[in-house]
């Protein structure tokens, strides 16, 4: 039976936290804030997941998002359990209180795109020896302060905002975010500030190993980032080896005097429409200057299958008569495509052209051509581990 874990059934969450995913889950504190959905067998949990109730910042405003995290299933019941019940619950379950967009850290991709999750963030991984520091030039300032985390909060969070609206994805981080996922004891904090006071920086690293991790980097311009880089570069730590993790669309490696090392590109977040029509208002911006079709199939969320017109920047979705069933006929206007490609193009994990000459979204060109002028320019960011 599958139902809403009550605070009587926490000790057992930890339980399968720590037996499953190998988590050390002894504060049950913190599962106070979280839907836990669990599948109970004879009132003994046996698989679950953690919805976090978060938002992100898209399309220009916050837009309520579902987080899932904690994903796991008894060991020895994986084989036999089917996990889809349970994550079909899930979307229900966001999708009845008006979440438009859910997000997942894979430990698996090819599983979750069965269910309609898809690909929307990477991130990059610098490896830097100490030797290959310098940058080519540095017009920077010299204005970084060292603080505790406790006192850089508000200076962090206000560049994170500014940076976070100005794109596509990002969590709307809370004061207790910062605290319990993102500031650590062992972290040391630095910030750029400008002549008025306000900060248009900062940078949280940790030193292990005789390696200087970055484990995050917001700048809202070069000045700042290289005012950062160069004081992190010119302060006594001791580490021969510098490792940055970023946001796949920072270039800041290009500056450096020598930029030949080692950088790694992963995926990071898949992410999924939970409803398509809800999430096609949010984001629509302007009115489009034809209308276009969209015929979208859901196979495991069928509310979302159907033809959508977007006219007059309204939106008007036509359910199939048989759900989750493909046409026969492939309609003459409009282009079709499911909901993972809906998902990948309008985050902009994925050009639409590129998925047009694959197959994956198929219909006249002309109506290609209208959907990428409909698209916002903004490609999607997620730093924050779901």
């Amino acid at each position: 039976m599958i139902r809403i874990a009550e605070k009587s059934d926490y000790e057992e969450v930890a339980r399968l936290s720590q037996y499953s995913l190998k988590n050390d889950c002894t504060e049950i504190n913190r599962l106070q804030n979280k839907c836990i959905l669990g599948d109970f067998e004879s009132e003994k949990l046996i698989a679950k997941i953690h919805i976090l109730d978060q938002n992100i910042y898209f399309s220009g405003g916050k837009v309520k998002m579902g987080g899932l995290s904690s994903i796991c299933v008894l060991p020895e019941k994986r084989r036999k359990h089917d996990m889809d019940k349970l994550l079909f619950e899930a979307l229900v379950w966001m999708k009845n209180r008006g979440y438009s967009i859910s997000y997942l850290h894979p430990s698996s991709i090819p599983y979750y795109r069965k269910f309609g999750w898809e690909l929307i963030s990477n991130e990059k991984q610098w490896t830097i020896r100490k030797g290959d520091l310098r940058l080519r030039t540095f017009s920077g300032s010299c204005k970084v302060k060292e603080l505790s985390g406790i006192l850089a909060l508000p200076f962090l969070q206000a560049v994170y905002d500014c940076f976070s609206k100005e794109n596509n994805g990002m969590l709307v981080r809370s004061e207790e975010w910062w605290k319990k996922e993102i500031l650590k004891e062992n972290h040391f904090v630095f910030v750029h500030f400008l002549q008025d006071g306000s900060a248009d920086g900062y940078l949280i690293c940790r030193l292990e190993n005789k390696k200087l991790y970055i484990d995050e980097c917001i700048a809202l311009n070069d000045t700042a980032k290289k005012s950062l880089w160069t004081f992190i570069c010119r302060k006594r730590m001791k580490f021969e080896e510098l490792i940055w993790r970023t946001y796949e669309q920072d270039h800041f490696s290009f500056l450096l005097k020598n930029p030949f090392i080692l950088s790694k590109v992963k995926p990071s977040i898949m992410g999924r429409i939970i409803n398509v029509k809800s999430f096609l208002e949010q984001y629509m911006v302007a009115p489009a200057e034809m209308p276009l079709f969209l015929h979208i199939h859901d196979s495991f969320a069928d509310w979302n299958s159907g033809t959508y017109l977007i006219k007059n920047g309204e939106i008007t979705h036509f359910q199939k008569a048989s759900q989750g069933s493909a046409c026969s006929h492939p309609p003459k206007r409009g282009l079709q495509m499911d909901i993972s490609v809906l998902t990948a193009v309008f985050f902009r994990y994925m050009n639409a052209a590129s998925l047009y000459d694959a197959g994956l979204i198929q219909g006249p060109e002309d109506d290609l051509d209208l959907l990428k002028k409909m698209l916002q320019s903004k490609k999607s960011i997620c730093i924050d581990r779901i």
